[in-house]
């Protein structure tokens, strides 16, 4: 098998990354990390099917994230940024924020993490991106696979309100 650079990862051919297959992968993503693990595909589903072209302002998102470990770890951090396609961050979190204990993974291993949210953003254009990483004695959330901008979200729905998020308001 052929070695290529991938933007700082490098991975062991083009065709394991299913990722440029997804309907909202965004060719301009930017990529970088020590390649110890590589985000290969995530999956986004919505109430109005998988994969969707536009999504509804408030669907329930079930986001997952197929990741494969050149090498064993543990202490493995999975995170997602939303932000707008201005570079604005309108939410950011991971599993060591939120306290979400994660496996020990072997070498060859495909985990398979899931994340659940509410789109809870105002009709307009983001990006969707996905990391992983691991605290070491040296490093605090040292990249392993990061995936900035990854997938373009556009999301739908009215009325007109100003901003990103979407309150609540009655």
């Amino acid at each position: 098998e052929s070695t290529k650079a991938v933007s700082g990862v490098s991975s062991r051919s083009e065709f394991n990354d299913s990722c440029v297959h997804r309907r909202s992968y965004n060719r301009d993503e930017f990529r970088w990390g020590n390649g110890r693990a590589e985000i290969r595909d995530f999956v986004i589903k919505t109430p109005q099917g998988e994969d969707p072209a536009t999504f509804e302002r408030g669907a329930a998102i079930e986001l997952y994230v197929m990741v494969y470990f050149h090498e064993s770890m543990e202490d493995v951090i999975y995170g997602l940024t939303i932000r707008t396609v201005d570079g604005v961050l309108v939410f950011g979190a991971n599993t060591r924020s939120r306290r979400m204990e994660t496996k020990k993974r072997t070498c060859g291993e495909t985990a398979e993490i899931r994340f659940r949210f509410t789109l809870n953003v105002l009709p307009g254009e983001y990006f969707l991106s996905l990391g992983v990483a691991q605290d070491d004695e040296h490093v605090d959330n040292l990249a392993i696979d990061r995936r900035y901008d990854l997938s373009h979200l556009t999301v739908s729905g009215g009325p007109d309100d100003l901003g990103f998020a979407e309150i609540k308001l009655g």
